[in-house]
């Protein structure tokens, strides 16, 4: 075991936001952190369903909430009309910086799918979420037009491996992703739980994270960076982050 699987905050990716410091809310789970190129702010990733602008995010650390930061996107009118969005909250948090700041180099490197959806099918991905930590699945359907995501994002249809629950409530905005030896490959967003289609089963709708980071950037003349997992893939999971 080398020093990047000793310690990892509760604060990691897969962890919970709760839009309150007390209380129970449904809240979500963050997929990523990134940095904005043009002011090097450092954001934490998720769902354009899970916090709006203007919300204060807050996340387990030790045994308490802290305060994480302040969402800066999207806007709410911009969600309604444009689903196939991504969740960005400003992280204010100085120790959540620092972690980041010292972890950048020591995980896994993230890279954005930004192939054919319709080559996904059958794919097994895996997802560490607030509401079901780590589960594996495929993907049984690429493509999906429902509507829910609108006409700019493609959607993802993915079942358990055992055709159990691959994600709920907590899980949104979890990043679903393929492991590999020296990187992960990000794929989507958790969106929709399990039973919202009929005649679909257990199976989650998730949004592809290509798409939702291309709407933000093309949007907002704005650049997001992704550089490390910081930890995300070895959620679950016993292997160092190096092999």
């Amino acid at each position: 075991m080398d020093d990047s699987t000793k310690f990892i905050p509760l604060f990691r990716p897969g962890t919970r936001i709760y839009l309150n410091r007390f209380g129970s809310d449904r809240g979500g789970t963050i997929a990523l952190y990134g940095k904005l190129k043009s002011s090097s702010k450092i954001v934490a990733i998720s769902h354009g369903h899970v916090i709006q602008k203007g919300q204060l995010a807050y996340t387990d650390h030790n045994t308490e909430r802290e305060e994480l930061g302040r969402a800066i996107h999207p806007p709410s009118d911009v969600f309604q009309a444009h689903p196939g969005e991504l969740s960005l909250v400003e992280v204010s948090n100085e120790e959540v910086r620092l972690f980041l700041n010292e972890a950048r180099e020591q995980h896994k490197k993230v890279v954005i799918y930004s192939g054919e959806t319709a080559a996904l099918y059958k794919k097994k991905v895996a997802k560490f979420g607030s509401g079901t930590q780590r589960t594996v699945g495929f993907i049984v359907e690429a493509n999906l037009e429902t509507g829910l995501l609108g006409d700019s994002c493609d959607g993802i249809l993915i079942e358990e491996q055992n055709k159990g629950v691959f994600a709920k409530r907590g899980d949104s905005g979890a990043l679903a992703y393929i492991p590999g030896r020296n990187h992960i490959t990000g794929i989507s967003l958790i969106f929709a739980d399990y039973g919202q289609l009929p005649d679909h089963g257990n199976t989650v709708i998730t949004a592809k994270l290509h798409d939702c980071k291309r709407n933000y950037q093309i949007n907002n003349d704005e650049v997001i960076e992704i550089e490390s997992d910081y930890g995300l893939s070895l959620m679950g999971n016993t292997q160092s982050s190096n092999q």
